[in-house]
């Protein structure tokens, strides 16, 4: 009989603590995002949002669709097929630039949702792709790559196909400009093209699979996968050398994000390095997180799990700040096919928190424990 009373109050104890963490869990369960507008397509969406003058532009799997931030109201619809893989539309000039399923690129009126102009389909070898999987744009030319297909070079203002190189077999195409040179990274070739003729002008080779490609004025940057690790490194493309490279940092890296002085290699967690040397400042790891991109804002490092909720980290110290409940909904995000990358505008962020669905998050609003 004399340890009943401590049995009781280890009883008390543990109920609660198990009820603490149940108000903390219910505190921060959509607290983030009360009261501000959600919109829900009721079909997938495909691409990353992205933003002008107030208004925001998403692509689902039937059609792209402008929205204007203030209220979340649709203001126009395009109708227009698209792939689940296909690469984010971009804006150039006045166009909403999106590819469809069946390879060609869209040119769509910003302002009134209208054709402007489409592409031809491209013309397949064997084991061609219809599938996008980089557009990138400069002067008046649009360039689009697609596996086992072609790198195609496109006049903006007509539509029309300047020139065409293949592209063999490589896979997880990425296109950026370095000087100017534009640069295709896929499998484990860097090949440059001269951009007004299509010219191949170099091609260098790489011990793995390049999964993650960023440029900036001291060259491109590189995530390079071998025997299930991958390894970090700038190369610049003048001296044909490597600058630096850090073997086997990470099990995985699908994006590189340059801010500042920092690289950001963003995979089964955020590494954070010295963009001039390597150097690894701090990793947080979460083997939870989806291949999704980061976005910053306010020294907080943003990034999606599988199950559809964010984590916020500190920029400067890698430290968990917050787990952020994206929704209750049964349909929440099951798998990185759902995963798109953030808008920020100002101080709002639009994020999705089930395939079709995306909400407004207030950067400013700060999460305490108890509220509710």
């Amino acid at each position: 009989m004399k340890y009943r009373p401590v049995k009781i109050i280890g009883a008390v104890l543990v109920c609660a603590i198990l009820a603490f963490f149940a108000w903390n869990s219910l505190a921060f369960q959509n607290r983030w995002y009360k009261d501000l507008p959600v919109i829900n397509f009721g079909e997938r969406i495909i691409s990353s949002p992205i933003s002008q003058n107030g208004a925001v532009f998403v692509q689902t799997v039937k059609g792209v669709y402008s929205i204007r931030l203030e209220d979340m109201a649709i203001l126009w619809r395009f109708p227009l097929v698209g792939e689940p893989l296909n690469c984010d539309p971009i804006i150039f000039e006045d166009m909403i630039l999106a590819p469809d399923n069946k390879g060609a690129i869209v040119a769509i009126s910003i302002d009134k949702g209208t054709l402007l102009w489409q592409s031809a389909q491209p013309y397949y070898s064997t084991g061609g792709s219809a599938i996008v999987e980089a557009i990138t744009t400069r002067s008046n030319f649009i360039y689009t790559a697609r596996y086992s297909s072609s790198l195609v070079a496109i006049d903006a203002l007509s539509g029309n196909v300047v020139w065409k190189q293949p592209v063999f077999d490589r896979s997880s195409l990425f296109l950026s400009f370095y000087d100017d040179t534009l640069y295709l990274g896929g499998d484990n070739q860097l090949v440059g093209f001269d951009p007004q003729s299509g010219e191949q002008l170099s091609s260098k080779s790489f011990p793995g699979h390049i999964s993650a490609m960023q440029t900036d004025s001291s060259g491109i940057y590189l995530a390079v996968s071998n025997d299930s690790r991958v390894s970090i490194l700038l190369y610049d493309p003048v001296k044909d050398a490597i600058v630096w490279q850090k073997h086997r940092v990470a099990y995985s890296v699908d994006y590189l994000v340059h801010m500042g002085e920092k690289l950001y290699a963003c995979g089964d967690g955020v590494i954070s390095m010295w963009a001039n040397s390597g150097e690894v400042d701090w990793a947080f790891f979460d083997i939870r997180t989806s291949s999704s991109p980061a976005f910053i804002k306010n020294s907080l490092i943003v990034r999606q799990q599988k199950n559809g909720d964010y984590y916020q980290i500190d920029i400067n110290t890698g430290v968990l700040q917050n787990r952020l409940t994206a929704s209750s909904s049964p349909e929440n995000v099951r798998s990185d096919r759902d995963i798109i990358a953030p808008v920020v505008i100002s101080d709002l962020a639009l994020l999705n928190v089930t395939s079709s669905q995306l909400i407004i998050y207030n950067l400013n609003l700060v999460i305490t424990q108890g509220e509710h």
